[in-house]
């Protein structure tokens, strides 16, 4: 249900965005299709090497491999990477955040309730690269795990409660636009 808040408060045509959601494959089908039915954003599955749009939001796929963000002749896209033995999650949130810090000033990186420390270590490659970070509040997660070891790393910019997190996606998405030209 955090997911679901923060997706409905973004701009319908905002940037795209690349989600990983720890959960197996046929209930992650499931959970997009019904996002898709209910948001005015095109929802689906990311496939690798698809031009990332503004107003769609992706998901990685439970497929064994790695989402990651990539921009080719100007143009954002996923592409999928091998799994490594030392993995602890596939797809990781780490590997998808560490991709992105590559292009720091046009990445917002955000971390919402879960359980564990996934996301938090790439999370600080984006903070420490430039790019803008936020962070779910220890009063509105359920799990505060991942926005903790984030948070606890100093990767997180704004912490803010669940609320709040697409009001701030949304701010960041306009502040960069007035700096440096659109996302």
């Amino acid at each position: 249900t955090a997911l679901e808040r923060v997706l409905t408060d973004l701009h319908p045509q905002g940037p795209a965005a690349l989600i990983v959601q720890h959960m197996p494959a046929t209930y992650l089908t499931s959970f997009v299709e019904m996002l898709n039915r209910q948001l005015p954003q095109d929802v689906a599955l990311a496939t690798e090497n698809s031009p990332l749009e503004h107003g769609q939001i992706r998901f990685a796929p439970s497929n064994g491999l790695h989402s990651e963000i990539c921009r080719i002749k100007g143009k954002w896209t996923c592409r999928f990477s091998n799994a490594r033995e030392t993995d602890l999650h596939c797809p990781s949130v780490d590997r998808l955040f560490a991709s992105a810090a590559v292009y720091h000033s046009d990445m917002i990186a955000v971390i919402l309730t879960g359980l564990g420390r996934d996301g938090a270590n790439g999370m600080h490659q984006v903070h420490l690269a430039g790019g803008r970070t936020i962070g779910q509040d220890e009063a509105s997660s359920v799990v505060y795990g991942m926005p903790r070891a984030a948070w606890d790393l100093g990767a997180v910019d704004r912490q803010v409660p669940l609320r709040n997190v697409g009001y701030a996606i949304n701010l960041a998405v306009a502040q960069h636009n007035e700096n440096q030209g659109r996302i």
